[in-house]
This record gives structure tokens, sequence and C-alpha cells, in this order.
């Protein structure tokens, strides 16, 4: 009797398929190296370059690419088969080459906007440094004269003990302002109100007490964080764009609530405003959305001006 069962007994063999397992998987790695070689260069005649480059690789193994030999149990090479163009090869190898063009191009095209992503937020960290820097360096004679106007209002009048007080309040705050300027992302709150307390202070005392700070912050949030110097553009708002005179006592709040740091203040409005650039509360803002992602709050209606600042969790 003849065994019909021995002319498919050939391809019941395990070696027949990874045999060709392995060439496809090779061949497609080398495709894979010369579409993805010299970086992530990829302009339009590179591409076209390297993919007719992987075709002609793809033609020069042709020859070389496994025939399986489904009687036999055999895996031949195409050319000693008696087919000079075998059907399976060749929708195998084209269809591998379309494979390995589109996954090479998706995958560098992602890599491309990863890349642009990546110079966009160092670009935008580099133009929140500048941005700050030239603030810092706007506010910091102009304050400096004042403070050095009013501590000589201080020794003409020889009252020493708010003179001395004066001196170590503005020695605090300019080192805290020289420490945290730029080399901090955060400091918890604590140490924010400190020195938010001294820098009041100086407003105090050069105001002659027309003008009040009611600090209310809850012992639950001194350890929360934020960027460092926030406080200072918002204090320095408050007695920049409002008339402070001796018939009213002039109060800012500076309050925690509902995980937020507010600054609040009565608006009155002076007789020649003061329009301003609105710089320092964009800035503030970028700072926010650059290292919380998140914004100020600010309520300006008539009667008020308020900025709520969000506070971060040292877990988040």
């Amino acid at each position: 009797d003849f065994d019909y069962g021995a002319l498919y007994r050939g391809s019941e063999q395990w070696s027949i398929l990874l045999y060709q397992f392995l060439f496809y998987f090779v061949l497609s790695f080398i495709l894979l190296m010369v579409m993805n070689s010299k970086g992530r260069d990829f302009s339009w005649w590179r591409f076209f370059l390297r993919s007719a480059i992987c075709a002609v690789i793809l033609f020069a193994t042709y020859f070389i690419s496994p025939v399986p030999m489904m009687h036999s149990a055999e895996v031949i090479p195409v050319y000693k088969s008696r087919e000079v163009v075998e059907l399976v090869v060749v929708l195998k190898s084209c269809f591998m080459l379309v494979v390995v063009i589109l996954y090479s191009r998706i995958y560098t095209l992602i890599y491309r906007e990863q890349q642009i992503s990546l110079e966009n937020e160092m670009l935008r960290n580099e133009n929140l440094t500048t941005r700050y820097n030239m603030l810092v360096s706007q506010i910091n004679p102009h304050f400096l004269f004042n403070s050095l106007s009013s501590l000589s209002m201080l020794v003409r009048e020889k009252d020493e003990e708010r003179a001395l007080k004066y001196i170590d309040q503005l020695s605090y705050t300019f080192r805290y302002l020289s420490q945290n300027g730029a080399n901090s992302n955060f400091v918890v709150l604590r140490e924010e109100i400190e020195f938010a307390e001294a820098y009041c202070y100086l407003f105090k005392i050069r105001y002659a007490d027309k003008i009040a700070f009611d600090f209310d912050i809850e012992e639950r949030y001194l350890d929360y964080k934020l960027p460092p110097i926030s406080l200072q553009p918002l204090i320095g708002n408050t007695v920049k764009h409002n008339a402070i005179s001796s018939k009213k006592l002039f109060r800012v709040r500076i309050y925690t609530e509902e995980g937020y740091l507010v600054v609040e203040n009565e608006k009155r409005p002076m007789l020649e405003p003061n329009g301003g650039t609105g710089v320092g509360l964009s800035n503030l803002d970028s700072r926010y959305q650059l290292l919380l992602n998140r914004s100020i709050e600010i309520i300006d209606n008539d009667k008020v001006f308020i900025v709520k600042l969000p506070l971060k969790k040292n877990n988040e």
C-alpha cells in the first residue's frame, strides 16, 4: 500500500519554520539598521535613499532566501529552486520591506516630536529664567534705593532700635533673594512667609506705618511648597498700584485657604494710576505653569484685588 501521509510529512517539521524565522529576523534587523543609521536625520531624500538601499539588499538576498520543500521536508535557497521567481518569497520580502519602512518612519516621527517638545521645554525654561533675571535686575536697584532712603530717615531721627532691626530685615531680604532667586525650584511655605514678613517690615517703615500686613497662615500648610519669591511681586504690586495715605490705614491680607496662599488687598485708586506692564504677574504665572502645571488665580473687581497661589504637597 502507498503511504499517502509521507507526501505531507515534511510540513510537520518545526525546523523549517525556525529556519525561515531566523533568516527573516536577521534580514529585517539589518534593514532597520540601514533605515535608522546616522542618527535621526530623516530628510525626504535620505528616506528614499535608504529605502532604495534596503530594496537592493532584499534583491541581493532574494537568491539565498529559504524555500521550504513541503514534500521532502527540506529548505533550499531560491537559486536551487526550479522556479526563478518564487511568489511566496517575493511576497514575504515585499511585505517585510513595507513594514520596515513604515515602522522606521513612524518611529522617526515620534522621536522627532519628542525632540521638538524637549527643545521647546528647554527654550521655555531659558526664556523664563532670562525674564525672571531681567525682572530681578530691574527691581533690586530701585528697591535698594528706597530701602537706603528709609534707613537714612531712621538714622536722622536717631531711632537706633528700629534702625538696627531695619538693617537686619534688609540683610535677610537680600540674602533670601540672592540664595533663592535662580537656584531653587521650590521652598517651603514657612521660609517664604519669613521672607515676606521681613520684606513687609521694610514697607511699613518706608510708609511710616500707613500700611499693615495681616498674616493668617494655617499650621498644616507651613510645610507645603511653592516657587521661591512668589510673594515679593504681589506685595510690591499692592504698594505700587494703590494710594497709601495717613487718612486710612491700608491693609493687605496674606492667608491660606483650601490649598492656596492668598494675597488680598482693598483697591484704592491713585490720582495718577501707574499702569505697569504686567510682567510680574505674567512671569509668576509662567513659573507656576512650568513647575506645578497649574496657573495662579486672579480676582479683580471694584473693591478688592486677590491673587491665589497654588501650594504643592511634599508627597506630590
